[in-house]
């Protein structure tokens, strides 16, 4: 998504959202609220649990209604678990390569492995104080 902003010279007299999903959302028009919301995470490679979790939430608050479900607790660390593996990803595969090193894959496998792993709290909490480990030992990228 990009936003576009017209100025003329000190202040903002037009703006405009350019979509770079255009097909995403044309494929949703259309189709019952539910059915909707369940295809929205397999429309998205990236993030796809927080796009999802993102159009439930939407369609709760159009609704009226409440973000309270016992479900919650999971999605949110499905969710949180998700950005970590994303983080993961560029930190141990994108990084460095434009520092001119070679990707660390078998850690990032190691750790997407721990990430599928997680099934409750207590799971995800060891996970946590072993990533904040790791990254309190690792050097920083030169």
């Amino acid at each position: 998504m990009r936003l576009i902003v017209a100025r003329d010279g000190q202040t903002v007299v037009a703006a405009r959202i350019a979509a770079a999903r255009p097909l995403a959302a044309s494929i949703l028009v259309g189709r019952p609220a539910e059915k909707a919301v369940a295809l929205v995470p397999r429309l998205f490679s990236l993030c796809g649990r927080a796009q999802g979790a993102a159009a439930r939430l939407a369609l709760n608050a159009a609704r009226g209604q409440g973000t309270a479900r016992k479900e919650d607790e999971t999605e949110r660390r499905d969710v949180a678990l998700e950005a970590i593996g994303e983080h993961l990803w560029r930190l141990l595969l994108d990084w460095p390569q434009l520092l001119g090193q070679a990707p660390r894959k078998g850690e990032f496998l190691a750790w997407r492995k721990r990430l599928t792993d997680v099934v409750d709290a207590a799971a995800a909490a060891t996970l946590g104080a072993d990533l904040l480990a790791w990254l309190e030992r690792e050097p920083p990228p030169r």
